[in-house]
């Protein structure tokens, strides 16, 4: 009987080192340290908003024009349109804060949970291989999805002039936001529901969270939430094969960073301009190509993340398995063959 999921190390780990907790405590814990990290973020994002504000000549025409004319409705129907498409200053602000996320969630696993930063899968060997493949496994993946838009005439693409350092900086931004989105939700969050869970719990409960983490932003919607989970399913398979985050973390950033400062497609409701090639969505066709929100809202990634799983599930050798026998709760199996 083949093993499609087994224990790796570092969830064995993480149990020795402490015990798990009731799931409802564990997404207690996970909210408010949730809460705690976007509080901290907040700090500097809302600096930088304020200089926007009041730096923008944007904003100070919109404001000028609602003063003259007594119509703060609009104002703030302006300002709405104009935060959907934020300045490259504040996009890179919010992505490089993130590292702040990152930073507290180690530090609560280090010193609450007792646990290291290896069961997180933040471990020294073969980072660079890792993040390697992880990397390629990225680009194959949104360039799949784009594809399926592009053959079907579901979006277009044509080239642009773009800025070289800006969009540079957009790369160290995304490689630090996905980072952190999977150190909180697989490296702490699926990790500790393991410790007393069965895998397929630990992977659903994460997975899900990390969907509703991302309900605030433009445009979501029941698709978009079944594509980012999927996503979230995707991602937290890859860390349980592999055996450590690394590769994960590539997906993640690759998938994001493709997807806005390549391809010029908006990331999760998010617009970003610096790409060298930029994508126009025909609408009649949303359900494909996602409309507003981005590929995440549409079919052809649902498609791509589905097929892309079974891969893994079945595809995916086990590496770095814990040391001891699994039990029933450790593993999934799949049934032997008919003959």
């Amino acid at each position: 009987m083949k093993q499609l999921l087994a224990r790796p190390q570092m969830l064995a780990d993480a149990k020795k080192q402490s015990q798990g907790r009731h799931l409802a405590l564990e997404i207690l814990l996970f909210c408010a340290v949730f809460f705690v990290s976007q509080s901290v973020i907040s700090i500097p994002v809302a600096l930088a908003t304020v200089v926007w504000l009041f730096t923008s000549e944007d904003v100070m025409n919109a404001l000028t024009s609602s003063l003259e004319t007594g119509n703060m409705a609009a104002y703030m129907e302006q300002i709405e349109d104009l935060a959907s498409n934020m300045p490259d200053f504040l996009l890179l602000v919010q992505l490089f804060s993130t590292a702040l996320t990152t930073v507290l969630v180690i530090l609560f696993c280090r010193f609450i949970e007792k646990r290291t930063p290896s069961t997180m899968g933040l471990t020294r060997h073969g980072l660079l291989r890792e993040y390697g493949i992880g990397t390629l496994i990225g680009i194959a993946l949104i360039a799949a999805c784009v594809g399926i838009c592009a053959l079907s005439g579901s979006i277009r693409l044509k080239a642009q002039s773009f800025p070289i350092v800006i969009w540079i900086l957009y790369l160290l931004g995304f490689l630090i936001q996905g980072m952190s989105e999977e150190v909180m939700c697989r490296g702490y969050m699926m990790v500790s529901v393991s410790r007393r869970y069965s895998l397929v719990l630990a992977v659903l409960t994460n997975s899900v969270a990390f969907g509703l983490l991302h309900i605030f932003n433009p445009g979501f919607g029941p698709l978009p939430l079944l594509n980012i989970v999927l996503f979230g399913i995707l991602e937290s398979v890859y860390v349980l094969k592999r055996g450590d985050l690394w590769g994960a973390c590539a997906i993640h950033s690759i998938w994001n960073f493709m997807q806005g400062n390549v391809f010029g497609i908006s990331v999760s409701g998010m617009g970003i301009s610096a790409s060298p090639l930029v994508a126009a969505a025909d609408p009649s066709t949303a359900w494909l190509n996602g409309g507003a929100f981005g590929l995440e809202g549409g079919v052809a990634v649902t498609a791509v993340l589905a097929v892309a799983i079974l891969l893994m599930l079945f595809l995916l050798p086990n590496k770095n398995v814990a040391k001891e026998a699994p039990s029933d709760t450790n593993t999934i199996d799949l049934p032997p063959a008919v003959i």
